[in-house]
C-alpha cells in the first residue's frame, strides 16, 4: 500500500482540501485564534487535522502528499495496535498469530480506502479509530500500568480522537464500558471507581465545550449546502430522517456492508445492505456468546477488545445514517472513506468467531482446518477487493493529473462543467490564488495563458494514439467546435491525456505559444453518477475512444478579437505527470468567415 500511494498520490487540492485554505490564509497573515482552530466543520471540530494541515504545510511548502504520509503512518500505528491486541488476546502464538495479523491488514491497508489514502484531508477520518485501538492496548495489553498512567493516556487519546471528526466522541463511552466489565482492571475496588467517575466528569466537561455554539462555519458547498452560521446538516434534518427511518436503515446495511461489498459483480449497492446486516447479526450472537459465557473471565476479558471495537463501528453506523441517510442518500453509505470505519464490524466478527469457534473445538487439528477455510475464504475475496481498489486508485490519479492542468490556467479559463476540482470553481480560483501566494502550490499559477509550464516532446504524438473527430462551427455559426480522443503515448493498455491545450503560435517563434482554451476529458461523471464510487473523483471504465475522447468550444469573437483573416491552431495533449505536452500532428484553420480547414502537419 505503501508503494500504491507513493505511485498515486498527486500533490493538488480537490473539494474539501480548499475549506483549510481559509485557515492557512489567517495563519500566515498572524491572525489565526484558538477559536478558528476550534470552530466547528459541519458536525466536526477538527482541531488536530488543522494543527496537523499547518505544520505539514509550513515544513513541505504545501506538498499534500506529505500529509497523505502522515494518514499512512497513522494506519500503521493502528495496525500495530490491533497486532498488540491480537498477541495478547485470541491468538496463541506462531503461524495463526502472524496469518491472523496478514488477513486484518489487508483490511487495514486496503485500496478500497483510496478517498482515504489519497486525500489529504481525509486525516480527520482516520485519526479517531487509531485512537480508540490505542486506548483498548492501553486498558488491555499495558495492565502492569497504573491507573493514574492508563487515565492520562487514554484521556490525551480521547482528546485527540474527539477533536479529530465526531466519531472520535465514541472513545468516551468505550473507555467507561471497557474498564466498567474488566475483571482484572484493578486488585483495588476503589480504583476502579475512582477512575469512572474521574471519566464521566472530564468527559462531561469535553464534550459540554464540543457542543456549545455548536454552528456550521464550513463555507459553501462543503457542508451539505449548509451556510456558515447555520445548524449542521445533520442535526437539522434529524426529525425528517426519523420520519423516514427505511433510508436509514439501507443506509446503516450498506455502511457496514461497505469492506465487502464489492467481492462480487453484482452492484455493491444490491449486495452491501444484505452484508451489514448478516455481520449486524453476527455480532450480536457474539454477544450473547460472551454474556453466556460469563462465568469463564479470562475468556471473556479476551474477548472484551474485539467487542469493543465492533460496537464502536455499530455505534458510527447509526451515526452517520441519522446524520447522512436523508441529505446524502442511501448510495453515499458506499463512499470509500467510510470504509476506513466500517471494517471494524468485519473484523470484529472475524476474529470474535474465531475465538468462539475455537474455545468450542478442542482438537487442535480441526481448529487448523476450519481457519485455514476462513482465512482461504477471505484471501479470494480480499483479491477482488484489493484488485478493485487498486482500479480506483489508479483512475483517482488521472483524476486529479486531470485538475492540476486545469488548475494551472484557472485565472485564465474556468474548467466549465469540471467538478473534479471543486463544485464552485470560481472559489477554487480564489484560494488557489492564495494557495499561490505563498508558494503552497505544487505548479505556480500560469500567469500569462501560454504554454510555458509544460516541455514539449521533441516529436508529435503518434496518430495511433489520438483523433481530431470533429472541428466545425456550431449550429449558431458563432464557435469553433472541435471534438476528438487523445491517449499518452507511454501508456499500454490507455491513458486519457490530462487535458488538451489549444494553442495559436505567437509571434516570435522562441516564444511560447499562446493558450486559447483547455478542453478537459469527457469521461468524468457529474456529482449524480448511479455509481456512487464514481461521484467526483473518476473517470468511468469505458472503451477506447470514449473514456478518452475531449470536446471544446471557442467563439469566434474571441478567436478574431484583433481582426484577423485567419487563424491557425494547433493542439497539444497534457501529460500533467511529467509536465510535458505532445503535439497532435493537424492544424485547424479558422477563417473570419467561418470556414475551417483541417490538414495534416506531419
Amino acid at each position: 500500500m505503501a508503494l500504491l500511494v507513493n505511485k498515486f498520490a498527486v500533490n493538488v487540492p480537490v473539494w474539501d482540501d480548499w475549506e483549510r485554505v481559509y485557515l492557512i490564509e489567517s495563519f500566515e497573515e498572524g491572525e489565526m485564534t484558538v477559536a478558528d482552530l476550534y470552530a466547528s466543520h459541519i458536525e466536526h471540530r477538527i482541531v488536530v487535522p488543522r494543527i496537523v494541515t499547518l505544520a505539514l504545510n509550513k515544513w513541505s511548502g504545501g506538498d499534500l502528499r506529505v500529509e497523505m504520509a502522515f494518514i499512512f503512518a497513522t494506519v500503521l500505528l493502528t495496525a500495530v495496535a490491533v497486532f498488540l491486541l491480537l498477541r495478547d488476546t485470541l491468538a496463541p502464538g506462531g503461524t495463526l498469530l502472524y496469518g491472523t495479523t496478514f488477513c486484518i491488514n489487508l483490511l487495514l491497508f486496503s485500496p478500497l480506502q483510496w478517498e482515504n489514502f489519497l486525500w489529504a484531508v481525509q486525516v480527520a477520518f482516520m485519526l479517531p479509530m487509531c485512537c480508540v485501538c490505542w486506548a483498548l492496548v492501553v486498558l488491555r495489553v499495558k495492565r502492569h500500568w497504573s491507573a493514574s498512567l492508563k487515565f492520562a493516556v487514554c484521556f490525551l487519546l480521547a482528546l485527540v480522537a474527539t477533536h479529530s471528526f465526531s466519531h472520535g466522541m465514541l472513545v468516551w463511552p468505550v473507555v467507561l464500558m471497557a474498564v466498567s466489565l474488566q475483571s482484572d482492571f484493578s486488585a483495588v475496588p476503589k480504583t476502579r471507581l475512582l477512575f469512572l467517575s474521574a471519566w464521566v466528569g472530564v468527559a462531561g466537561v469535553v464534550l459540554v465545550a464540543y457542543f456549545s455554539e455548536f454552528q456550521n462555519v464550513s463555507h459553501s458547498g462543503h457542508a451539505y449546502n449548509q451556510m456558515p452560521g447555520e445548524p449542521p446538516p445533520g442535526i437539522a434534518n434529524l426529525s425528517q430522517t426519523l420520519a423516514n427511518p427505511d433510508k436509514a436503515v439501507r443506509f446503516f446495511g450498506s455502511f457496514l456492508g461497505n469492506p465487502l461489498g464489492r467481492i462480487t459483480r453484482l452492484p455493491a449497492r444490491d449486495v452491501a445492505p444484505w452484508i451489514g446486516w448478516i455481520l449486524t447479526a453476527c455480532f450480536v450472537l457474539a454477544v450473547g456468546l460472551w454474556f453466556k459465557r460469563w462465568n469463564k473471565k479470562e475468556e471473556r476479558a479476551r474477548a472484551l477488545p474485539w467487542l469493543a471495537l465492533g460496537g464502536t463501528a455499530l455505534s458510527i453506523a447509526v451515526m452517520v445514517a441519522l446524520g447522512r441517510a436523508e441529505i446524502a442518500g442511501v448510495r453515499s453509505a458506499l463512499t470509500p472513506r467510510y470504509n476506513s470505519m466500517s471494517l471494524y464490524l468485519l473484523l470484529s466478527v472475524g476474529l470474535l468467531g474465531m475465538h468462539f469457534v475455537g474455545s468450542l473445538l478442542k482438537h487442535p487439528g480441526r481448529r487448523q482446518v476450519l481457519f485455514s477455510v476462513m482465512a482461504g475464504a477471505f484471501l479470494m475475496a480480499q483479491f477482488q477487493s484489493w484488485s478493485y481498489g487498486i482500479t480506483r486508485m489508479r483512475q483517482w490519479q488521472s483524476s486529479r493529473l486531470h485538475s492540476l492542468t486545469s488548475l494551472l490556467y484557472i485565472n485564465h479559463f474556468l474548467p466549465e462543467g469540471d467538478r473534479r476540482l471543486d463544485g464552485n470553481l470560481v472559489m477554487v480560483r480564489d484560494l488557489a490564488n492564495v494557495l499561490n501566494r505563498y508558494g503552497y502550490l505544487a505548479r505556480p499559477l500560469a500567469e500569462e495563458p501560454t504554454t510555458a509550464p509544460f516541455d514539449e516532446s521533441s516529436k508529435p504524438l503518434s496518430k495511433s494514439r489520438w483523433a481530431i473527430d470533429r472541428a466545425e462551427m456550431s449550429a449558431e455559426g458563432d464557435a469553433l467546435e472541435i471534438a476528438g480522443w487523445t491517449l499518452l503515448p507511454d501508456s499500454a493498455g490507455g491513458t486519457a491525456s490530462h487535458g488538451i491545450l489549444v494553442t495559436r503560435s505567437a509571434v516570435n517563434p522562441s516564444d511560447p505559444a499562446e493558450v486559447l482554451q483547455v478542453a478537459s476529458i469527457h469521461a468524468l461523471p457529474p456529482m449524480s453518477s448511479e455509481v456512487a464510487d464514481n461521484a467526483f473523483n473518476f473517470t468511468r471504465e469505458l472503451e477506447i475512444p470514449d473514456f478518452c475522447s475531449w470536446t471544446t468550444s471557442l467563439p469566434l469573437a474571441e478567436l478574431f478579437a484583433d481582426s484577423s483573416e485567419s487563424i491557425v491552431l494547433t493542439l497539444f495533449a497534457v501529460d500533467a505527470r511529467k509536465m510535458r505536452m505532445h503535439r497532435l500532428a493537424k492544424k485547424i484553420t479558422v477563417s473570419a468567415s467561418g470556414s475551417v480547414f483541417v490538414e495534416d502537419t506531419d
